[in-house]
């Protein structure tokens, strides 16, 4: 436990209040830049973004909250509730609570600030515990193959011709301004058609 406390202690040296502004806009629709740091929020207008757990957010213990209260009780808990923070066993017993009682069938997992760490971490420590448990499946139908292709088929390791970013790709021979040039005017592109 020691390990994990110090690793978030070093994670949260990453954090600002700023970044987790950005963050709440983004997946709220709530633009809390109109606020001072010590104000009560009170959104203006309706936002239909995760609507419930907004508004849950915003009132967090039975109160109106300030924006800086607001963030940090955000970046503690996300938007969902307390975090899966522990040693393996600890998260693993968490999620395993969490299939056996509310029978939920798999789980969308956030990322604190320090990337790729958090997603080595699942890879390497939290996947072997729950693949132990019988929780995570180990026959994957191309063994050392991509996401893509286990997703896909063997080989199929890049989008379809179909696709609309499969112009995208970096191709052999192509130099990087060659690629940027290609890329802005696709982009361009795709913006014209929409307007």
């Amino acid at each position: 436990q020691a390990e994990v406390d110090a690793k978030v202690a070093e994670y949260e040296k990453y954090t600002s209040l700023e970044m987790i502004e950005i963050s709440f806009t983004a997946v709220t629709g709530i633009d809390l830049s109109v606020y001072d740091w010590d104000e009560i929020v009170e959104p203006k207008g309706k936002s239909n973004a995760m609507k419930s757990a907004t508004e849950s957010i915003l009132n967090r213990g039975g109160k109106k909250n300030t924006k800086r209260e607001i963030l940090q009780s955000y970046n503690k808990y996300g938007l969902f509730g307390d975090p899966f923070i522990g040693t393996p066993d600890k998260v693993v017993d968490e999620l395993e609570k969490w299939v056996d009682e509310y029978d939920i069938d798999g789980f969308n997992l956030g990322f604190k600030a320090v990337w790729p760490d958090n997603l080595e971490d699942i890879v390497d420590l939290i996947i072997p515990e729950l693949q132990k448990r019988g929780l995570f499946w180990k026959d994957y139908p191309v063994k050392g193959g991509t996401f893509r292709e286990n997703t896909f088929g063997k080989g199929q390791t890049f989008l379809h011709e179909d696709h609309p970013a499969y112009a995208l790709r970096w191709q052999e021979g192509v130099s990087k301004e060659e690629f940027e040039k290609n890329l802005k005017a696709h982009e361009e592109e795709r913006l014209a058609r929409r307007s």
